[in-house]
């Protein structure tokens, strides 16, 4: 059995991981949104099967996502989802933590504020 220093290690482990995936499919959509407001003449998705003019995929001003790291609304969801739940199994495990062996370990980050 493991001690609650190690089940919040491995907890928090798992939480950074889905947070990293989220953070590369916020990169992609960030990239996407500010190439269709700012660039949508060099701005293209590939891997669709949809062609554009030549001077947009031959342009070296080209802004480009690839369609494979687009997910489906479900997949995003999904991700969500396990963010959610890595989320609450390392807080619970942070609880589990006694306070004498917190000493050296970083708690779990707080809620975004707006």
């Amino acid at each position: 059995m493991n001690s609650p220093v190690d089940d919040y290690l491995d907890a928090k482990a798992d939480y950074d991981s889905v947070n990293a995936e989220i953070d590369e499919l916020s990169k992609v959509l960030a990239t996407t949104s500010e190439a269709l407001r700012r660039k949508r003449d060099q701005f293209m998705i590939s891997n669709t099967g949809v062609s554009l003019p030549a001077e947009v995929a031959f342009s070296r001003n080209q802004v480009g996502v690839d369609a494979r790291s687009w997910p489906t609304a479900k997949g995003a969801m999904e991700l969500l989802n396990r963010w959610h739940d890595a989320r609450t199994k390392m807080r619970d495990a942070w609880d589990k933590v006694p306070d004498s062996r917190r000493g050296g370990l970083h708690a779990p980050p707080r809620d975004s504020q707006w």
